[in-house]
């Protein structure tokens, strides 16, 4: 029996882990009733520690907010019970389910898109965002022929969010001109540039349109600049393929592949890529990275060529609950304590740590914290308060400032009340708790969705919709899954 859950169960030693039969379900305070088992006798509004994400508050009772939302009557569950003595156990709490625990249902919402939408690269069509738009205008200007160069048609800035077909998404996120979505029923699709296999198709060539990746059912992606993806399936393995220069797949050589390869036989709750490197945290919490290491971002305590891992290895004994890659050679991850640490690339202050010598181990930033995103050179975070900060490379305005002065320290970008928060190459979303989206920073293919090709220096927002997941996407592209 393998267990996903929240990596703060307490000490193992001291309680028996035992599978029982819910009975009944109260959501309005996160508990069960379930049958006695054993030692362990049947009780009510026993709390359900147990969610789809790591971040979520505690009740008052011990339960997880929302938790119920994953739970029925019926359920085979794994109750954690206090051995009180040999003969008696007591019931503490529900921290996931028998065989294999099912993740909390996300939302689902429809796919949209915006920015330079064509390929580069193999004459194909709208393949980075699967919209699959025709050769005419305004999608695509001629461009005639020249000396030897043959004329072609050039896509023009998708300047506004298109929707991408009328299915409903749960997931989405991508790399440098290529996207992965996962839908409703799970499946995961795949879409736009594929010269190192990043699509898991079985093959090389490129996609116009989201097409599925066989018939599995998924709940985490992540793709990379870098041309890598991965993905974490139902069952919490993890998978991945594309390009492997520097053994980023985690499969134990540098070969690339086409295809999803299962990555060794633990299970997982959340992964991030750099530009050529993977962070995956572990279903006990602990946290493993792979890859690229030339500035450190492996958090390894080394750096330089040749320091690379081909296969995922252990960064310390920590648990954590969140990560993030730089679109270029930085790390972030926060701690099960809500702590922030980063580690590599440090060129413009991307880390936060007041400097610009880079990191080869993790890091404090100091604070508290509850959501990350990494930019190319530019990093971005949300506190426990709900406020958004940002630090690094700030050019183009991507750290939402109201200037472009770079900054080495996390520096208050927005109040109010923030949900969610990604960096894309030199650009930057965000969500608020009222589920309105916000775009900065560049705007050369009018990825910021904003009706135009204007850069912006703070946070803008984006219509007036509700949104619930945006992307971390390389390039001039973006999407981002609308409430339905």
């Amino acid at each position: 029996m393998t267990l996903i859950n929240h990596p703060n169960i307490g000490d193992v030693q001291k309680y028996a882990y035992l599978i029982a039969t819910v009975t009944a379900v109260d959501s309005d305070n996160d508990t069960v009733d379930f049958a006695g088992v054993g030692r362990c006798p049947a009780r009510n509004n026993i709390p359900l520690f147990y969610h789809c994400s790591n971040d979520v508050a505690e009740r008052g009772n011990g339960a997880l907010e929302g938790a119920a939302a994953a739970f029925s009557a019926d359920d085979r569950v794994i109750v954690q019970c206090e051995i009180i003595s040999a003969l008696t156990y007591e019931p503490v709490r529900v921290i996931g389910f028998e065989d294999q625990p099912k993740d909390c249902a996300e939302p689902a919402g429809t796919l949209w898109g915006c920015g330079l939408h064509g390929s580069d690269s193999d004459g194909s069509r709208s393949c980075r965002l699967g919209l699959n738009l025709p050769d005419e205008a305004p999608y695509y200007e001629w461009i005639p022929p020249e000396d030897e160069d043959p004329g072609y048609w050039a896509p023009l800035p998708l300047k506004t969010f298109m929707q991408v077909g009328s299915d409903l998404w749960q997931e989405v996120a991508g790399g440098e001109n290529y996207s992965l979505a996962i839908k409703e029923a799970g499946t995961l699709w795949s879409t736009g540039r594929n010269n190192y296999g990043q699509l898991g198709l079985g093959h090389n060539n490129g996609k116009t349109v989201f097409t599925q990746v066989g018939s599995d059912t998924w709940l985490k992606i992540a793709g990379s600049r870098g041309g890598s993806s991965f993905a974490i399936k139902s069952d919490g393995t993890l998978w991945s393929t594309g390009h492997n220069g520097y053994g980023q797949l985690g499969l134990g050589h540098k070969n690339n592949k086409n295809s999803f390869n299962q990555v060794g036989s633990s299970t997982w709750l959340e992964i991030a890529a750099g530009h050529n490197h993977l962070l995956a945290i572990k279903s006990d919490g602990t946290l493993w990275v792979c890859g690229r290491n030339d500035n450190g971002q492996l958090g390894l305590g080394n750096s330089g060529f040749g320091t690379e891992r081909t296969v995922l290895t252990k960064v310390g004994s920590a648990t954590w609950s969140k990560v993030a890659g730089g679109d270029y050679t930085h790390s972030l991850a926060i701690k099960s304590d809500n702590t922030l640490w980063s580690t590599g690339y440090n060129s413009v202050g991307q880390l936060g740590l007041g400097h610009n010598n880079n990191r080869d181990v993790f890091t404090s930033v100091g604070g508290s914290w509850s959501q990350i995103g990494g930019g190319y050179v530019h990093s971005l975070a949300i506190d426990s308060d709900g406020v958004l900060k940002a630090t690094g490379r700030n050019q183009e305005g991507q750290l939402g400032l109201g200037n472009n002065d770079a900054k080495d320290v996390f520096t208050l970008a927005e109040s109010g009340s923030w949900t969610m928060v990604i960096g894309s190459y030199q650009h930057s979303f965000a969500i608020k708790s009222d589920g309105t989206l916000w775009s900065t920073g560049d705007n050369t293919g009018g990825q910021l969705g904003l009706g135009d090709t204007n850069n912006r220096n703070d946070f803008t927002q984006v219509g007036s919709d509700e949104w619930i997941k945006i992307a971390e996407l390389s390039g001039y592209i973006s999407l981002a899954i609308k409430a339905a």
